[in-house]
């Protein structure tokens, strides 16, 4: 039954950078136009970068992680 788990957690963790590769693409979209930031410069576009880690934690460790902040 573990497999099942593990299965849904790489789908998930593949999901979850997808999702934040849209959020980012979104920003930079609404920024095209944008010719001087808060700090003067011009805005630079934002990238996403996605790389493999060694062990990924399971689903359970990092709910109660994100419920104990």
């Amino acid at each position: 039954m573990s497999g099942i788990f593990s299965s849904i957690e790489i789908s998930g963790s593949g999901l979850s950078a997808q999702r934040r590769k849209m959020d980012t693409v979104a920003e930079n979209i609404a920024n095209v136009d944008t010719s001087k930031t808060k700090k003067g410069g011009p805005y630079q576009r934002k990238r996403v970068i996605v790389k493999e880690t060694s062990k990924a934690s399971s689903f359970g460790t990092e709910f109660r992680r994100a419920h104990n902040k």
